[in-house]
């Protein structure tokens, strides 16, 4: 068991072998029982036991229980006689003495005893003048988790007596999973030139590789020189020690809106947290979060069913209790974390506010450090919605797309919500959800949005106002539903009230568009009359309204028509609207015809532009201005030229004058001979006149010599192909008066009208006869 080292030593041969022999059944016997710390121990003030070595003095005891092997509470005089019976200043009858470190302050003090040179002193408890150790170190030795610190020292050696319990290359170590001390002291003064030298601490020093033999460096052969097994155990169990760094603050289990500060409300589940240190490895244990700072109650049961002291002493322990961690192992980690979560009722808010947090940190052995103040739980309610909205300008709650840029918004929503909340911190949060799931903790619509409003000022207020707005798309056509949350400064929100009563809904209604126009559209029905004196000018205004929406009906129209070499203007309102085009609502074809006989300053051969929109119940379409270059048409069904007699193609051009009379009131077509008859060949002659620019009325002029003719006949046919002459030669093949003929008129300008179809009396064929001679 020699262990080389270059000091000189002491060397007491003869008392090593008395030591050596007279000792191994103490701590062979002994170990087994000194391994586990017993809180129940009478003894557990001097919680070192065990024996440490020394080549030089033998064996070190740490423990009068190491000299009583059969706990009769004697010293075992009989079985190892250098057991020491008196400490000094002590009781001489049953004397218990040994090595103490207290549990607080990890201050190691009291005494070892060496039969070879007597008492060792550790720390304060040796005694006289104002001693050192070693230059101006203070004569004490403390307790960490993992080593000795300090100095003990050889009573009857004085000064010369001091030992070393850690160095720069040496020192004692304290094995957490084992409780047993190991390593080495030291103790080299100069006095004589002797000195104790190392002191070993544990037999494993010399078996490095746990094979149960001496290490050669030990002075063995690592082969056949056996172990004796001796060690020194640190029979103590430590308090848990709070970490109180601020790390420690409720941390609620979702997103928190703004790190400095965090506000929950009845439901909200929050986590508590406490980080600790610990001596011992094995230890397990459990932080108690307390609404106040009492002590545990720990008067029944285990430590992992205690709970925080009832305070109003009611038997409610909820009232006083968050909630308590499961049992956390040290095993060395680095501050270990103790957490547990509580989902707060309404008992838990109570008047809304700071809460105090405490925690109290309790070990398997009933010690308990604690109770700290760690922060407060602010609680608080979520806010009300009294009342809300969703209606366009005028309060309808529809808005129309696409958008229109025309001063109105009826492409609007606005959104307005009422709220009251108790708690209020200056500001809210509005959230109108397209659906009705919503994450509280983000003040997120899951399904997106319709509009929301962050960090709305409340003005100190407790109630007040929320807004938002939303413009229709064209893709939002039909029923919308919309739900409504609110959430206030520290995040709390509305929760879905689970009847609807937060949901609201709003029409968009597709706008509708004009899609084609055209003019003048003046035909023969409407132009060619008999009635000189009816012949009024007259427009034909026409257009295609295209809506998307099923169903939807036109309902109003506006057109303006607008004379280019002037400001004349005329205006249309739904009144002059001469069909009806709400009938097919994929494709109505509206009409509108402006006559001078309601508007006389309307004028012949003049340049006018027009523009129209409709309105569908709902809104207006956007104005669609007249322009045949973008696809709208000019149309004269008469045939005469109708364009735009100054090139513009947003303008169309009323006729130059009234178009021709085929046969005006009073006149008849002239048949030669009169009547016809049946195979007979007839000349008829037309009374047609027609008008030059700016002629009206009975202002008319003969068309004899002048309009070209086209002629029909029902039963019959034309001499010579005479039917485009203005006299034609036919022949009828019946007799009867409902033999029919017609024919068109078409005067210098090319302005036609047709007569339809006419009848002829026409009389039986004439007698034959033949002459006679």
């Amino acid at each position: 068991m020699l262990y080389k080292k270059t000091e000189k030593f002491l060397f007491f041969s003869l008392v090593f072998l008395f030591i050596f022999g007279a000792s191994l059944f103490v701590l062979n016997s002994k170990k087994a029982s000194a391994t586990t710390w017993d809180p129940s121990n009478p003894d557990n003030t001097h919680n070192l036991s065990g024996f440490a070595w020394a080549d030089t003095i033998g064996w070190i005891s740490f423990n009068s229980a190491n000299c009583d092997s059969d706990d009769n509470g004697l010293t075992d005089k009989g079985n190892y006689a250098n057991c020491q019976m008196l400490v000094p200043g002590g009781d001489p009858v049953n004397p218990t003495w040994g090595v103490t470190i207290d549990r607080t302050t990890k201050e190691m003090t009291g005494y070892a005893w060496s039969s070879n040179v007597g008492w060792i002193c550790f720390g304060t408890s040796c005694t006289g003048p104002a001693v050192t150790a070693s230059g101006n170190d203070t004569a004490d030795a403390y307790f960490y988790p993992n080593y000795i610190d300090g100095y003990a020292q050889v009573v009857s050696l004085g000064d010369d007596g001091w030992i070393s319990l850690d160095g720069a290359t040496y020192g004692v170590t304290w094995n957490q999973t084992n409780l047993e001390l190991e390593g080495y002291a030291w103790n080299g003064n100069d006095t004589a030139g002797v000195g104790i030298g190392w002191i070993s601490f544990n037999a494993n020093n010399c078996d490095t590789d746990d094979n149960g033999f001496i290490d050669v460096g030990c002075g063995g052969d690592n082969a056949t020189d056996v172990v004796t097994d001796y060690y020194v155990i640190a029979n103590l169990n430590l308090p848990p020690t709070y970490i109180d760094a601020g790390l420690y603050e409720p941390v609620p289990s979702d997103v928190e809106l703004d790190p400095t500060v965090t506000y929950f409300a009845e439901g909200d589940n929050v986590s508590f947290r406490a980080e600790w240190s610990e001596i011992n490895l094995t230890d397990h244990v459990i932080a108690y979060f307390c609404k106040h700072d009492d002590d545990i109650d720990n008067s029944s049961g285990t430590y992992d069913t205690w709970r925080c002291n009832d305070r109003d002493g009611n038997g409610n322990l909820n009232e006083d209790h968050w909630c308590a961690s499961a049992p956390v192992q040290y095993n060395g980690t680095d501050f270990p974390l103790a957490e547990c979560s509580k989902t707060l009722s309404s008992a838990d808010i109570g008047s809304f506010g700071a809460k105090n947090i405490f925690v109290t940190l309790c070990d398997e052995w009933g010690e308990c450090v604690g109770p700290y103040q760690i922060d407060d739980l602010n609680t608080n309610d979520a806010p009300d919605i009294d009342g809300f909205s969703g209606v366009n300008a005028d309060g309808d709650e529809w808005a129309t797309a696409p958008y229109l840029d025309d001063g109105v918004d009826d492409e609007i929503i606005h959104f307005s919500v009422d709220w009251t909340d108790t708690l209020n911190n200056g500001f809210m949060n509005l959230r109108i959800c397209k659906s009705n799931n919503f994450t509280e903790s983000t003040m997120t619509c899951d399904d997106d949005s319709w509009c929301e409003l962050d960090g709305s000022s409340t003005g100190g207020a407790n109630s007040g106002t929320l807004g938002c707005e939303y413009t229709a798309l064209e893709s939002d056509a039909g029923d919308n539903d919309y739900y409504v949350y609110v959430c206030d400064y520290y995040g709390t929100c509305t929760s879905d009230p689970g009847d609807d009563s937060n949901k609201g809904s709003f029409l968009v209604n597709l706008r509708p568009e004009v899609t084609v126009m055209s003019a003048p559209n003046f035909g023969p029905d409407a132009a060619c009359k008999n009635d000189v004196d009816d012949k009024d000018l007259q427009v034909g205004l026409y257009w295609t309204v295209s809506d998307g929406d099923s169903g939807s009906e036109i309902k109003k129209v506006s057109v303006y028509v607008d004379r280019v070499s002037d400001t004349y203007q005329i205006e249309l309102d739904d009144d002059e609207l001469t069909n009806d085009c709400a009938t097919n609502p994929s494709n109505n074809n509206c009409e509108s015809v402006i006559s001078s006989a309601l508007y006389p300053n309307i004028g012949w051969g003049e340049s006018y532009t027009w523009q129209v929109r409709v309105n569908d119940g709902y809104a207006w379409s956007d104005w669609r201005n007249f322009d045949h270059s973008a696809g709208d048409t000019l149309t004269n069904d008469s045939g005469a030229n109708a364009d735009s007699v100054n090139g513009d193609n947003t303008t169309f051009t009323t006729y130059a004058h009234n178009f021709p009379v085929p046969i005006p009131d009073g006149t008849s077509v002239g048949f030669q001979p009169d009547p016809p008859s049946a195979g007979e060949e007839t000349k008829l002659t037309p009374p047609s006149v027609y008008y030059e620019a700016n002629k009206f009325g009975s202002d008319t002029t003969d068309c004899s010599g002048i309009c070209s003719y086209n002629w029909s006949v029902t039963d019959g046919s034309f001499v010579d192909s005479s039917e485009t002459e203005e006299i034609p030669r036919m022949i009828f093949n019946n007799d009867g008066d409902t033999e029919g003929y017609g024919f068109t008129v078409t005067d210098p300008d090319g302005y036609t009208c047709s007569t339809g179809d006419l009848d002829a009396d026409v009389n039986k064929d004439l007698p034959s006869w033949t002459e006679t001679y």
